[in-house]
Protein backbone atom coordinates (compact mmCIF):
# COMPACT_ATOMS: atom_id res chain seq x y z
CA UNK A 1 0.00 0.00 0.00
CA UNK A 2 1.41 3.40 -1.14
CA UNK A 3 4.93 1.97 -1.36
CA UNK A 4 5.71 4.27 -4.27
CA UNK A 5 4.59 7.24 -2.21
CA UNK A 6 7.06 6.39 0.55
CA UNK A 7 9.92 5.99 -1.93
CA UNK A 8 9.11 9.40 -3.43
CA UNK A 9 8.67 11.08 -0.04
CA UNK A 10 12.05 9.79 1.11
CA UNK A 11 13.60 10.49 -2.31
CA UNK A 12 14.78 6.86 -2.57
CA UNK A 13 15.39 6.55 -6.32
CA UNK A 14 16.76 3.00 -6.03
CA UNK A 15 13.65 1.79 -4.20
CA UNK A 16 11.35 3.67 -6.57
CA UNK A 17 13.05 2.07 -9.59
CA UNK A 18 12.59 -1.41 -8.16
CA UNK A 19 8.93 -0.85 -7.21
CA UNK A 20 7.70 1.06 -10.23
CA UNK A 21 7.13 -2.00 -12.43
CA UNK A 22 5.38 -3.93 -9.66
CA UNK A 23 3.03 -1.34 -8.18
CA UNK A 24 0.14 0.69 -9.61
CA UNK A 25 1.86 3.92 -10.58
CA UNK A 26 -1.47 5.82 -10.32
CA UNK A 27 -2.50 4.50 -6.90
CA UNK A 28 -3.84 7.22 -4.59
CA UNK A 29 -3.11 7.71 -0.89
CA UNK A 30 -5.68 8.77 1.73
CA UNK A 31 -5.63 12.35 0.41
CA UNK A 32 -6.08 11.33 -3.21
CA UNK A 33 -2.47 12.10 -4.08
CA UNK A 34 -0.60 9.86 -6.49
CA UNK A 35 3.14 9.32 -6.18
CA UNK A 36 3.55 11.88 -8.98
CA UNK A 37 1.56 14.45 -6.98
CA UNK A 38 3.99 14.00 -4.10
CA UNK A 39 7.05 14.10 -6.36
CA UNK A 40 5.94 17.43 -7.81
CA UNK A 41 4.92 18.94 -4.45
CA UNK A 42 8.34 18.03 -3.04
CA UNK A 43 10.34 18.96 -6.16
CA UNK A 44 11.80 15.45 -6.60
CA UNK A 45 13.00 15.87 -10.19
CA UNK A 46 14.46 12.38 -10.67
CA UNK A 47 11.32 10.80 -9.23
CA UNK A 48 9.16 12.92 -11.55
CA UNK A 49 11.00 11.82 -14.68
CA UNK A 50 10.93 8.17 -13.61
CA UNK A 51 7.19 8.24 -12.87
CA UNK A 52 6.36 10.06 -16.10
CA UNK A 53 8.38 7.53 -18.10
CA UNK A 54 6.32 4.70 -16.56
CA UNK A 55 2.85 6.06 -17.34
CA UNK A 56 1.98 8.19 -14.31
CA UNK A 57 -1.10 10.21 -15.24
CA UNK A 58 -0.84 13.98 -15.19
CA UNK A 59 -4.54 14.95 -15.35
CA UNK A 60 -5.60 12.85 -12.35
CA UNK A 61 -6.96 14.94 -9.44
CA UNK A 62 -6.43 14.60 -5.71
CA UNK A 63 -9.25 14.93 -3.17
CA UNK A 64 -9.01 18.73 -3.26
CA UNK A 65 -9.42 18.77 -7.05
CA UNK A 66 -5.82 19.65 -7.98
CA UNK A 67 -3.99 17.93 -10.81
CA UNK A 68 -0.27 17.24 -11.02
CA UNK A 69 0.11 20.25 -13.35
CA UNK A 70 -1.59 22.48 -10.76
CA UNK A 71 0.91 21.39 -8.12
CA UNK A 72 3.80 21.86 -10.54
CA UNK A 73 2.71 25.46 -11.15
CA UNK A 74 2.56 26.07 -7.40
CA UNK A 75 6.06 24.68 -6.90
CA UNK A 76 7.24 27.01 -9.67
CA UNK A 77 10.14 25.12 -11.28
CA UNK A 78 9.96 25.79 -15.02
CA UNK A 79 11.66 22.54 -16.07
CA UNK A 80 9.20 20.51 -13.99
CA UNK A 81 6.22 22.44 -15.38
CA UNK A 82 7.44 21.96 -18.96
CA UNK A 83 7.98 18.21 -18.50
CA UNK A 84 4.56 17.76 -16.93
CA UNK A 85 2.83 19.87 -19.60
CA UNK A 86 4.48 17.94 -22.45
CA UNK A 87 3.42 14.65 -20.88
CA UNK A 88 -0.14 15.97 -20.43
CA UNK A 89 -0.39 16.74 -24.15
CA UNK A 90 0.99 13.30 -25.02
CA UNK A 91 -1.41 11.49 -22.70
CA UNK A 92 -4.44 13.42 -23.96
CA UNK A 93 -3.52 12.56 -27.55
CA UNK A 94 -3.05 8.88 -26.67
CA UNK A 95 -6.44 8.80 -24.93
CA UNK A 96 -8.08 10.36 -27.97
CA UNK A 97 -6.53 7.79 -30.28
CA UNK A 98 -7.76 4.94 -28.06
CA UNK A 99 -11.33 6.27 -28.25
CA UNK A 100 -11.20 6.77 -31.98
CA UNK A 101 -12.37 3.28 -33.02
CA UNK A 102 -15.56 3.51 -30.94
CA UNK A 103 -16.27 7.01 -32.29
CA UNK A 104 -15.72 5.80 -35.85
CA UNK A 105 -18.11 2.90 -35.20
CA UNK A 106 -20.78 5.31 -33.91
CA UNK A 107 -20.41 7.60 -36.92
CA UNK A 108 -20.59 4.71 -39.37
CA UNK A 109 -23.82 3.52 -37.77
CA UNK A 110 -25.83 6.59 -38.81
CA UNK A 111 -26.58 8.39 -42.06
CA UNK A 112 -24.81 11.58 -43.07
CA UNK A 113 -26.45 14.71 -41.63
CA UNK A 114 -26.39 18.45 -41.09
CA UNK A 115 -27.25 20.00 -37.73
CA UNK A 116 -27.28 23.45 -36.14
CA UNK A 117 -26.52 24.31 -32.52
CA UNK A 118 -27.38 27.78 -31.27
CA UNK A 119 -25.42 29.14 -28.30
CA UNK A 120 -27.00 32.00 -26.31
CA UNK A 121 -24.98 33.27 -23.36
CA UNK A 122 -26.89 34.80 -20.44
CA UNK A 123 -25.86 36.61 -17.26
CA UNK A 124 -27.44 38.54 -14.44
CA UNK A 125 -24.66 41.19 -14.71
CA UNK A 126 -26.36 44.02 -16.66
CA UNK A 127 -23.36 45.50 -18.52
CA UNK A 128 -21.81 42.14 -19.29
CA UNK A 129 -25.03 40.87 -20.86
CA UNK A 130 -24.57 43.29 -23.79
CA UNK A 131 -21.12 42.02 -24.80
CA UNK A 132 -21.40 38.25 -24.35
CA UNK A 133 -21.13 36.27 -27.59
CA UNK A 134 -23.82 34.23 -29.26
CA UNK A 135 -23.06 31.68 -31.92
CA UNK A 136 -24.69 29.25 -34.30
CA UNK A 137 -22.56 26.17 -34.93
CA UNK A 138 -23.29 24.18 -38.05
CA UNK A 139 -22.19 20.55 -37.79
CA UNK A 140 -21.90 18.38 -40.90
CA UNK A 141 -21.09 14.67 -40.96
CA UNK A 142 -20.11 12.59 -44.00
CA UNK A 143 -18.83 9.10 -43.31
CA UNK A 144 -16.23 9.54 -40.58
CA UNK A 145 -15.57 13.18 -41.48
CA UNK A 146 -17.00 16.03 -39.41
CA UNK A 147 -17.03 19.75 -40.09
CA UNK A 148 -18.00 22.41 -37.53
CA UNK A 149 -18.59 25.98 -38.73
CA UNK A 150 -18.54 28.59 -35.98
CA UNK A 151 -18.04 32.32 -35.44
CA UNK A 152 -16.27 31.87 -32.10
CA UNK A 153 -12.78 30.49 -32.54
CA UNK A 154 -11.72 30.31 -28.91
CA UNK A 155 -13.56 30.55 -25.59
CA UNK A 156 -11.71 30.65 -22.27
CA UNK A 157 -12.87 31.63 -18.80
CA UNK A 158 -12.48 35.34 -19.47
CA UNK A 159 -12.23 36.00 -23.19
CA UNK A 160 -13.33 34.94 -26.63
CA UNK A 161 -12.33 35.59 -30.22
CA UNK A 162 -14.65 36.26 -33.16
CA UNK A 163 -14.21 35.23 -36.76
CA UNK A 164 -15.39 32.78 -39.41
CA UNK A 165 -13.92 29.38 -38.65
CA UNK A 166 -14.32 25.79 -39.75
CA UNK A 167 -12.98 22.86 -37.74
CA UNK A 168 -12.35 19.81 -39.93
CA UNK A 169 -12.05 16.31 -38.46
CA UNK A 170 -11.17 13.12 -40.32
CA UNK A 171 -11.48 10.25 -37.85
CA UNK A 172 -9.87 7.78 -40.26
CA UNK A 173 -7.26 10.18 -41.57
CA UNK A 174 -3.67 10.77 -40.55
CA UNK A 175 -3.42 10.23 -36.78
CA UNK A 176 -0.95 13.09 -36.40
CA UNK A 177 -3.11 15.57 -38.30
CA UNK A 178 -6.59 14.63 -37.14
CA UNK A 179 -8.08 18.11 -36.84
CA UNK A 180 -7.67 21.28 -38.86
CA UNK A 181 -8.77 24.85 -38.11
CA UNK A 182 -9.69 26.88 -41.18
CA UNK A 183 -9.99 30.67 -40.95
CA UNK A 184 -12.39 31.43 -43.80
CA UNK A 185 -11.93 35.18 -43.47
CA UNK A 186 -8.13 35.12 -43.70
CA UNK A 187 -8.12 32.06 -45.98
CA UNK A 188 -5.60 30.30 -43.76
CA UNK A 189 -5.48 26.96 -41.90
CA UNK A 190 -3.48 25.02 -39.36
CA UNK A 191 -3.37 21.51 -37.94
CA UNK A 192 -4.35 21.14 -34.30
CA UNK A 193 -2.83 17.77 -33.50
CA UNK A 194 0.41 18.24 -35.40
CA UNK A 195 3.56 18.37 -33.30
CA UNK A 196 3.66 21.73 -31.56
CA UNK A 197 6.77 23.84 -31.87
CA UNK A 198 9.20 24.46 -29.03
CA UNK A 199 8.11 28.10 -29.07
CA UNK A 200 4.44 27.13 -28.66
CA UNK A 201 5.28 24.98 -25.64
CA UNK A 202 7.36 27.72 -24.03
CA UNK A 203 4.65 30.33 -24.70
CA UNK A 204 2.01 28.11 -23.09
CA UNK A 205 4.24 27.47 -20.06
CA UNK A 206 4.68 31.24 -19.70
CA UNK A 207 0.91 31.76 -19.75
CA UNK A 208 0.33 28.99 -17.21
CA UNK A 209 2.99 30.34 -14.84
CA UNK A 210 1.44 33.85 -14.95
CA UNK A 211 -2.17 32.68 -14.56
CA UNK A 212 -4.16 31.66 -11.51
CA UNK A 213 -4.18 27.94 -10.77
CA UNK A 214 -7.87 27.16 -11.28
CA UNK A 215 -10.09 24.17 -10.71
CA UNK A 216 -13.68 24.38 -11.94
CA UNK A 217 -16.12 21.53 -11.62
CA UNK A 218 -19.83 20.89 -11.54
CA UNK A 219 -21.04 19.24 -8.37
CA UNK A 220 -23.81 16.79 -9.23
CA UNK A 221 -24.06 14.69 -6.06
CA UNK A 222 -27.40 16.32 -5.05
CA UNK A 223 -28.69 16.72 -8.60
CA UNK A 224 -32.27 15.72 -9.42
CA UNK A 225 -34.52 16.16 -12.46
CA UNK A 226 -38.07 17.36 -11.89
CA UNK A 227 -40.84 17.74 -14.47
CA UNK A 228 -41.58 21.43 -14.93
CA UNK A 229 -45.22 22.32 -14.26
CA UNK A 230 -47.58 24.88 -15.76
CA UNK A 231 -50.81 26.34 -14.43
CA UNK A 232 -51.81 27.74 -11.05
CA UNK A 233 -54.70 25.60 -9.82
CA UNK A 234 -54.79 22.78 -12.35
CA UNK A 235 -51.16 21.89 -12.82
CA UNK A 236 -49.87 19.75 -15.67
CA UNK A 237 -46.49 18.70 -16.99
CA UNK A 238 -44.97 21.42 -19.13
CA UNK A 239 -44.29 20.69 -22.79
CA UNK A 240 -42.75 22.88 -25.49
CA UNK A 241 -42.43 22.59 -29.25
CA UNK A 242 -38.87 23.35 -30.36
CA UNK A 243 -38.49 23.29 -34.11
CA UNK A 244 -40.58 20.29 -35.17
CA UNK A 245 -40.05 18.36 -31.93
CA UNK A 246 -42.42 18.17 -28.97
CA UNK A 247 -40.33 18.23 -25.81
CA UNK A 248 -40.84 17.39 -22.15
CA UNK A 249 -39.43 20.18 -19.96
CA UNK A 250 -37.43 19.34 -16.84
CA UNK A 251 -35.79 21.55 -14.24
CA UNK A 252 -32.45 20.44 -12.81
CA UNK A 253 -32.18 20.79 -9.05
CA UNK A 254 -29.01 20.64 -6.95
CA UNK A 255 -26.46 21.54 -9.67
CA UNK A 256 -23.58 23.64 -8.36
CA UNK A 257 -20.62 25.15 -10.20
CA UNK A 258 -17.56 25.27 -7.95
CA UNK A 259 -14.45 27.28 -8.80
CA UNK A 260 -11.28 27.17 -6.71
CA UNK A 261 -8.21 29.33 -7.35
CA UNK A 262 -4.68 29.47 -6.03
CA UNK A 263 -2.28 32.38 -6.44
CA UNK A 264 0.72 31.60 -4.23
CA UNK A 265 3.02 31.39 -7.26
CA UNK A 266 2.23 34.86 -8.64
CA UNK A 267 4.11 38.14 -8.36
CA UNK A 268 2.33 41.24 -7.02
CA UNK A 269 1.93 42.56 -10.57
CA UNK A 270 0.47 39.27 -11.81
CA UNK A 271 -1.89 39.13 -8.83
CA UNK A 272 -3.24 42.62 -9.56
CA UNK A 273 -3.67 41.89 -13.27
CA UNK A 274 -5.44 38.56 -12.76
CA UNK A 275 -7.71 39.87 -10.00
CA UNK A 276 -8.68 42.84 -12.17
CA UNK A 277 -9.50 40.50 -15.03
CA UNK A 278 -11.78 38.35 -12.85
CA UNK A 279 -13.41 41.44 -11.34
CA UNK A 280 -14.09 42.64 -14.86
CA UNK A 281 -15.90 39.43 -15.69
CA UNK A 282 -17.99 39.51 -12.52
CA UNK A 283 -18.88 43.22 -12.61
CA UNK A 284 -19.24 43.66 -16.36
CA UNK A 285 -16.45 46.16 -17.03
CA UNK A 286 -16.05 45.77 -20.82
CA UNK A 287 -12.48 47.04 -20.98
CA UNK A 288 -11.35 44.23 -18.69
CA UNK A 289 -12.79 41.36 -20.73
CA UNK A 290 -10.17 41.47 -23.47
CA UNK A 291 -6.58 41.35 -22.28
CA UNK A 292 -3.66 42.43 -24.46
CA UNK A 293 -0.49 40.46 -23.86
CA UNK A 294 2.79 42.03 -24.89
CA UNK A 295 6.14 40.49 -25.63
CA UNK A 296 7.04 39.64 -22.05
CA UNK A 297 10.32 37.87 -21.26
CA UNK A 298 10.25 34.19 -20.36
CA UNK A 299 9.03 33.54 -16.84
CA UNK A 300 11.87 32.17 -14.71
CA UNK A 301 11.59 29.45 -12.10
CA UNK A 302 10.59 30.57 -8.63
CA UNK A 303 12.77 30.02 -5.62
CA UNK A 304 11.89 26.58 -4.20
CA UNK A 305 9.45 26.54 -1.27
CA UNK A 306 10.77 25.60 2.17
CA UNK A 307 11.59 21.91 2.62
CA UNK A 308 8.99 20.06 4.67
CA UNK A 309 10.02 18.64 8.04
CA UNK A 310 7.24 16.04 7.95
CA UNK A 311 8.08 12.36 7.92
CA UNK A 312 6.09 10.05 5.71
CA UNK A 313 4.36 8.58 8.78
CA UNK A 314 3.30 12.04 9.98
CA UNK A 315 2.05 12.87 6.50
CA UNK A 316 -0.12 9.73 6.35
CA UNK A 317 -1.40 10.22 9.90
CA UNK A 318 -2.47 13.84 9.32
CA UNK A 319 -6.21 14.46 9.62
CA UNK A 320 -6.22 16.87 6.67
CA UNK A 321 -3.94 17.18 3.68
CA UNK A 322 -0.66 18.81 4.76
CA UNK A 323 0.93 21.54 2.63
CA UNK A 324 4.13 19.99 1.28
CA UNK A 325 5.24 22.72 -1.09
CA UNK A 326 4.42 26.42 -1.24
CA UNK A 327 1.84 27.64 1.28
CA UNK A 328 -1.48 27.91 -0.50
CA UNK A 329 -3.04 31.28 -1.24
CA UNK A 330 -6.47 29.97 -2.12
CA UNK A 331 -9.99 31.23 -2.70
CA UNK A 332 -13.18 29.52 -3.78
CA UNK A 333 -16.63 30.42 -5.01
CA UNK A 334 -19.71 28.45 -5.86
CA UNK A 335 -23.09 29.13 -7.33
CA UNK A 336 -26.17 26.95 -7.48
CA UNK A 337 -27.93 26.73 -10.82
CA UNK A 338 -31.46 25.66 -11.65
CA UNK A 339 -31.16 25.07 -15.38
CA UNK A 340 -33.80 23.53 -17.58
CA UNK A 341 -33.58 20.86 -20.25
CA UNK A 342 -36.03 20.06 -23.04
CA UNK A 343 -36.03 16.34 -23.94
CA UNK A 344 -37.47 15.07 -27.23
CA UNK A 345 -37.94 11.35 -27.69
CA UNK A 346 -38.59 11.75 -31.44
CA UNK A 347 -35.27 13.45 -32.25
CA UNK A 348 -33.49 11.30 -34.90
CA UNK A 349 -30.07 11.43 -33.22
CA UNK A 350 -29.30 9.36 -30.13
CA UNK A 351 -27.64 10.77 -27.03
CA UNK A 352 -24.80 8.24 -27.42
CA UNK A 353 -24.09 9.49 -30.96
CA UNK A 354 -24.13 13.09 -29.76
CA UNK A 355 -21.55 12.23 -27.10
CA UNK A 356 -19.36 10.59 -29.75
CA UNK A 357 -19.57 13.71 -31.92
CA UNK A 358 -18.80 16.03 -29.01
CA UNK A 359 -15.81 13.91 -28.06
CA UNK A 360 -14.55 13.96 -31.64
CA UNK A 361 -14.80 17.76 -31.83
CA UNK A 362 -13.34 18.38 -28.34
CA UNK A 363 -10.81 20.99 -29.64
CA UNK A 364 -13.80 23.26 -30.39
CA UNK A 365 -13.54 24.71 -26.93
CA UNK A 366 -17.11 25.77 -26.19
CA UNK A 367 -18.31 22.18 -26.73
CA UNK A 368 -16.33 20.88 -23.74
CA UNK A 369 -18.77 22.01 -21.02
CA UNK A 370 -21.71 20.88 -23.14
CA UNK A 371 -20.14 17.43 -23.38
CA UNK A 372 -19.68 17.30 -19.59
CA UNK A 373 -23.30 18.13 -18.81
CA UNK A 374 -24.71 15.85 -21.53
CA UNK A 375 -22.73 12.98 -19.96
CA UNK A 376 -24.92 13.30 -16.86
CA UNK A 377 -27.81 10.85 -16.48
CA UNK A 378 -30.44 12.83 -18.35
CA UNK A 379 -34.16 11.95 -18.58
CA UNK A 380 -35.33 9.87 -21.59
CA UNK A 381 -34.90 11.38 -25.04
CA UNK A 382 -32.52 13.86 -26.66
CA UNK A 383 -31.64 17.27 -25.09
CA UNK A 384 -32.99 19.59 -27.80
CA UNK A 385 -32.47 22.58 -25.49
CA UNK A 386 -30.24 22.62 -22.41
CA UNK A 387 -28.69 25.20 -20.08
CA UNK A 388 -24.94 24.85 -19.47
CA UNK A 389 -23.23 26.68 -16.55
CA UNK A 390 -20.07 28.38 -17.86
CA UNK A 391 -19.07 30.71 -15.01
CA UNK A 392 -20.77 31.71 -11.72
CA UNK A 393 -22.24 34.71 -13.56
CA UNK A 394 -22.69 33.16 -17.03
CA UNK A 395 -24.95 30.41 -18.42
CA UNK A 396 -25.14 29.22 -22.02
CA UNK A 397 -28.41 27.98 -23.50
CA UNK A 398 -27.77 25.45 -26.27
CA UNK A 399 -30.55 24.71 -28.76
CA UNK A 400 -30.44 22.04 -31.44
CA UNK A 401 -32.57 24.10 -33.77
CA UNK A 402 -32.23 22.14 -36.99
CA UNK A 403 -31.37 18.59 -38.00
CA UNK A 404 -31.66 16.78 -41.31
CA UNK A 405 -30.19 13.69 -42.88
CA UNK A 406 -28.36 14.55 -46.10
CA UNK A 407 -26.97 12.68 -49.08
CA UNK A 408 -25.86 15.82 -50.91
CA UNK A 409 -22.76 16.69 -48.88
CA UNK A 410 -19.60 16.76 -50.97
CA UNK A 411 -16.16 15.50 -49.94
CA UNK A 412 -14.82 18.93 -50.88
CA UNK A 413 -16.89 20.42 -48.02
CA UNK A 414 -14.50 18.65 -45.64
CA UNK A 415 -11.24 19.61 -47.38
CA UNK A 416 -9.03 22.67 -47.14
CA UNK A 417 -9.62 24.93 -50.18
CA UNK A 418 -6.58 24.72 -52.47
CA UNK A 419 -5.76 28.42 -52.41
CA UNK A 420 -5.71 28.63 -48.57
CA UNK A 421 -2.26 28.97 -46.98
CA UNK A 422 -0.86 27.31 -43.86
CA UNK A 423 -0.48 29.65 -40.88
CA UNK A 424 1.19 28.35 -37.72
CA UNK A 425 0.30 31.55 -35.81
CA UNK A 426 -3.46 31.32 -36.25
CA UNK A 427 -4.15 29.45 -33.00
CA UNK A 428 -2.30 27.78 -30.21
CA UNK A 429 -4.53 25.17 -28.63
CA UNK A 430 -3.35 24.65 -25.05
Amino acid sequence: MVKLHRAVFENDIKLLSSLIKQEDVNEKDKFGNTALHLAVMLGRKECIQLLLAHGARVKIKNDEGWTVLCEALSYGDRTIITSVYRKLRQQMKEKSLKRRSSIVKALNSIEDFEMELKWDFHTWVPILSHILPSDVCRIMKKGTKIRVDTTIGEVTDVRFSRGEYSFLFDLEGNAGERAIIVDRKKQKYRYIDAQVSEGDVEDTVDELMRADIACAQMSTKNMQFERAQRGFFWKEDKKETIGSYECDIYSIQGLTLEIKRRQEHLSAEELNRNNALIDGLNTGEPELIEESVGDEPRKCSLAPPPTTDLTFEKYLNSTSMPVLGRKHKASSSSKSFKPTVAMAESFPLSLETLLSILEAVAPVRHTEKLRKIVKLKLPPGFPVKIDVPIWPTVTARVTFQDFKFSNTLSCSDFDIPRFYTKDVTMFRMG
